[in-house]
């Protein structure tokens, strides 16, 4: 058995082994080195191009949708209150109409008890009566 004396970078006995060469050598040759670094930059210096590119339009997002938002919330107001202000005026419409209405047909009715008050006494006596009956 021939002893083997170990070799730096962790090569011993292995034969044909060259350290710049080879492809499980973490910093590989100097050439190498040297391409792969290039090719990082390169790939370090897109990518914080991307970032700064990603950053602006979030950024330009983020102003438009501040200002259609606002738009949107204005006009929703705006909308809401027309259509509460169209409401309330229908409102007040039809209370006037009931109170002329319920106006009229208390003049009327006073009309028919002045022309029939007697009349009047035995429809209210009647009206009574049907709701004293329908109480028990």
């Amino acid at each position: 058995m021939a002893a083997t004396s170990p070799r730096p970078g962790g090569t011993a006995g292995r034969p044909g082994s060259d350290d710049a060469s080879r492809p499980d050598d973490p910093l590989g040759s100097s050439t190498e080195r040297s391409a792969e670094g290039t090719s990082e930059d390169a790939s370090i210096r897109k990518l914080e191009a991307d970032i700064r590119k990603l950053r602006e339009d979030v950024a330009a997002l983020t102003r438009h949708l501040k200002e259609t938002g606002g738009d949107t919330y204005k006009s929703a107001r705006k909308a809401a209150s027309e259509s509460a202000e169209q409401i309330r005026a229908q409102g007040e419409a039809a209370l006037e109409n009931l109170r002329e209405s319920a106006q009229d047909v208390g003049e009327q009715v006073s009309g028919a008890v002045r022309r029939k008050p007697f009349t009047a006494l035995a429809i209210a006596a009647a009206v009574g009566y049907l709701l004293a009956m329908s109480r028990r």
